[in-house]
């Protein structure tokens, strides 16, 4: 049996902030820690609240694809395939937000490289 976990998200612009880029599948950081024992690889079943796009929670099967050592910290999660569906829905209604921390993240690379 996998393991479940419940993230509460207040707003579309705080689950784009929460959207890890880069990743091939879309990938959500967790900040709701339960009792840490994730394993890197594993699934989990996940229900998101976004209270302002939906009444009922988004239920999606996903892996942990980012771990660090201390469990105290957040860690990542990857929608798996055959979740892509919900993975576009979320991408489209962050679509906006992610524009603009993508500028930010743009101009903090430049910056860095001068």
């Amino acid at each position: 049996m996998s393991k479940s976990v419940r993230i509460d998200i207040d707003s579309v612009r705080e689950l784009a902030a929460r959207t890890v880029p880069f990743f091939k599948y879309t990938s959500i950081l967790v900040t709701e820690l339960d009792d840490g024992d994730y394993v890197l690889g594993k699934s989990v079943d996940v229900e998101l609240f976004l209270p302002d796009i939906a009444a009922s929670p988004f239920h999606f099967s996903a892996q942990v694809s980012w771990l660090f050592d201390d469990k105290s910290f957040p860690y990542v999660i990857s929608l798996l395939p055959q979740d892509i569906a919900t993975g576009h829905r979320l991408s489209y209604l962050t679509n906006q937000y992610k524009a603009e921390y993508g500028k930010l993240f743009d101009s903090l690379i430049n910056s860095c490289a001068t």
